[in-house]
């Protein structure tokens, strides 16, 4: 049989290319002291699309060396954190000397242009929302203080420069810390010399302005500055010039809240004011123990800290930007969408299309032509019918017809494919395998690029054995494409994607555990996770179930299929990440890939196994959810029998009994855990959301908040040695 070769269009041809003909630069929407924003378009694998943020060092800087050293580190420190709090980092790419960050696009607004909106028109920043803001940026930043590199050793990352401008607020309700230009961390490439300032001025902590040693809390001082002028309007310390603002920083105490409004809450006002103390001792020792105290505050208050709530009053709030923005991906507009994004509200004209900007002239030899074939189809409109089998076969010739050409053309056989370094795939060195499951081979790597850029990934490449079945390929190529598209850190998506010398694709590396590693791990230790922290994960996982269960604009809904304790991990931070998408299914269209073994057919939903008991769809990977609750309860897969028969014996007919839990008085964590395992999928719940909002209810019922930072420091006193 042949080996299977994929054709140039369906190869990643586009996203392996020069930067100069993957980016359609659409226009400047930002400007900084240092770089440029521009909205681009990046080409994916297949000839699919994806927006994101371009930022370039301005032109009059791009010879100026501390300000290469500083974009470099921006690059090179973001792009190897992780976090749903934090602007991705997709690429840091340089051509001809001019260089560049591809980073991801927040649709939305900053915290400055939202604060400056308000006391436009003279209404007050909700405090819920303030507070969600604040708890969401002290995620990030306790993720960014406590990081560490592949080898464990900490790189004590400060941000330096927590401001308005560096905090965005998307359409969605996410909050996203950006810039670590100015950060300090160990290894940077540019080094601040003595007595020289980083950052926003009026944000400074006093040690920061006075040249000294700066750690964590640093960033706290930071954050405390920014939500107290979110919450009371103006600055905690007086002065009429920048100048006087510094001095009383670091001499002066910032003004009492309850001085500027004296109905606001002193519970509020005494943690602003610990976070604004002078002595780095006597504030908040890490983003943690500040994180706890506002999410107890919170919760006291019955505030609000979804994201629905945040995204819905972003909504209101710019809904003439929202609306252009809209309104400009329906028609195609390129500049009324560059427009939304400066934020001028013009009118929309269907005929007025962007240029095909590009980041570069094009090469003077470009490539022919070659025709583009589309994996997957766009989304189809409500209540159209759609075909069941509508992706286009990778191999065409049926099995009879190549072997019958093959008798008819006998080929010598091939020469002995050349002897290569084995610790090297391309462009990465492989520094060792993590794991194998089903047919998917995961290595740890180094990516190298330019300035001494470098970090840490994960490789994914088809088993031996595996690579030359067309049909396997097939379905590594179509996942590949699909998990491109994603650009949601919850969901495990793809950096790059290669064909040579095999076909492999990049993943980001994370610091973390598989579910069945950490209850397996509790098993020995003769540990039991605390109710909460259950109740914590499952709502994660069921919030990154719902961002696939529901799509975007130009990512098709799917559903996962195999979801289970085995496809997710649980990183050091709290944050959890769905994985393993090897048997993903976009809604309304058929299979990616004839079913392989199974990993776990402990993990197998009942519907898979009997067709008859119901279609599958969002429900099957709420069956998903409902394992991980139930073994994250009780340490034991609830239908594990030994072989796998009496494993799918169980799984169709025995039904799931949970014993009544001492800290689940009210007896709904029971049911809910009984009814995502009910064996028809129209039994279990209405959707993955409803199962979060289930979750995050029950936390508060056990009497206090249990947030992912909580969930993180549960992690380290309990198990030290995470990671891979």
């Amino acid at each position: 049989m042949r080996s299977f070769v994929p054709r140039p269009e369906l190869s990643g041809i586009d996203a392996s290319g020069p930067p100069a003909q993957r980016y359609q630069i659409l226009g400047r929407f930002a400007s900084g002291a240092m770089g440029q924003i521009f909205l681009a378009r990046m080409r994916l694998y297949g000839g699919g699309t994806k927006e994101v943020a371009l930022k370039r060092i301005r032109p009059e800087l791009q010879l100026d060396k501390d300000t290469v050293e500083m974009f470099v580190d921006e690059a090179s420190i973001a792009s190897k954190m992780n976090h749903p709090n934090i602007v991705q980092i997709f690429e840091l790419g340089d051509l001809d000397g001019s260089m560049f960050i591809a980073m991801e696009l927040v649709s939305g607004t900053n915290l400055q242009g939202l604060g400056q909106r308000l006391r436009e028109a003279k209404r007050p920043f909700p405090p819920d929302l303030a507070v969600k803001i604040a708890c969401d940026t002290l995620e990030a930043l306790g993720y960014a203080h406590d990081f560490a590199d592949e080898r464990g050793q900490p790189l004590k990352i400060v941000h330096r420069d927590v401001s308005p401008q560096n905090i965005h607020l998307s359409f969605q309700g996410e909050v996203k810390l950006l810039d670590f230009g100015v950060s300090r961390a160990e290894g940077r490439l540019h080094k601040t010399h003595p007595g020289l300032m980083k950052g926003k001025l009026a944000f400074m902590a006093p040690e920061q302005i006075q040249g000294s040693a700066v750690d964590g809390r640093a960033d706290l001082f930071g954050l405390g500055a920014l939500l107290y002028e979110a919450l009371l309007g103006r600055h905690p310390f007086f002065g009429r010039t920048e100048a006087m603002v510094l001095r009383a920083i670091v001499d002066g105490r910032p003004i009492a809240p309850t001085d500027v409004d004296p109905e606001f809450s002193p519970e509020l006002a005494a943690i602003l004011m610990k976070a604004l103390e002078k002595q780095p001792e006597r504030r908040y020792q890490n983003a943690a123990a500040m994180h706890q105290a506002l999410y107890a505050f919170a919760a006291g208050q019955q505030y609000d800290l979804s994201k629905r709530h945040l995204g819905l009053f972003l909504r209101n709030e710019l809904r003439e930007r929202h609306e252009q923005e809209r309104r400009a991906r329906a028609i195609g507009d390129d500049e009324l969408l560059v427009a939304a994004y400066q934020g001028r509200i013009v009118e929309a004209t269907i005929s007025r299309r962007a240029s095909s900007g590009r980041l570069l002239p094009p090469p003077r030899h470009p490539s022919p032509p070659t025709t583009r074939i589309a994996l997957l189809p766009a989304p189809p409109p409500p209540g159209a019918i759609v075909e069941t089998n509508d992706l286009p076969p990778l191999v065409r010739n049926s099995l009879s017809e190549i072997l019958a050409e093959e008798l008819a053309n006998p080929q010598p056989p091939p020469p002995p494919p050349p002897r290569r370094d084995e610790s090297r795939l391309g462009r990465y060195q492989l520094l060792r395998r993590l794991r194998t499951r089903g047919p998917i081979e995961t290595y740890l790597a180094r990516q190298s690029g330019p300035g001494r850029f470098e970090r840490v990934v994960e490789l994914e490449r088809l088993a031996p054995e595996r690579a030359n079945d067309p049909g396997r390929a097939e379905a590594f190529l179509r996942v590949t494409q699909l998990m491109a598209s994603f650009g949601d850190p919850r969901l495990e998506t793809v950096l790059d994607f290669q064909t040579e010398p095999e076909v492999h694709r990049t993943l980001e590396h994370r610091d973390g555990l598989f579910l069945d590693t950490v209850f397996e791990r509790c098993r020995q230790l003769g540990v039991r996770l605390p109710v909460p922290a259950v109740c914590r994960i499952g709502s994660l996982i069921a919030l990154a179930a719902h961002t696939l269960h529901v799509g975007r604009p130009s990512v098709r809904a799917s559903i996962h299929r195999d979801l289970g304790p085995h496809r997710v991990q649980l990183l050091r931070h709290g944050q959890v990440v769905l994985s393993g998408f090897d048997f993903l299914r976009p809604q309304g269209m058929a299979m990616l890939v004839a079913e392989d073994p199974r990993d776990r057919v402990d993990a197998a939903p009942p519907e898979s196994l009997n067709p008859a008991l119901g279609p599958e769809g969002p429900a099957t990977d709420l069956y998903g959810i409902g394992l991980v609750l139930a073994e994250g309860l009780t340490l034991r897969a609830p239908f594990s029998r030994g072989s796998p028969t009496a494993t799918k014996k169980a799984i169709l007919e025995e039904p799931f009994l949970l014993s009544r839990n001492k800290e689940d008085p009210s007896g709904r964590l029971t049911s809910l855990v009984e009814s995502c395992l009910a064996k028809r999928p129209a039994d279990r719940p209405a959707s993955a959301l409803s199962v979060a909002r289930e979750l995050e209810a029950l936390i508060f019922e056990q009497g206090r908040p249990y947030s992912s930072a909580d969930l993180a420091s549960w992690m380290a006193e309990h198990l030290p040695f995470i990671g891979p």
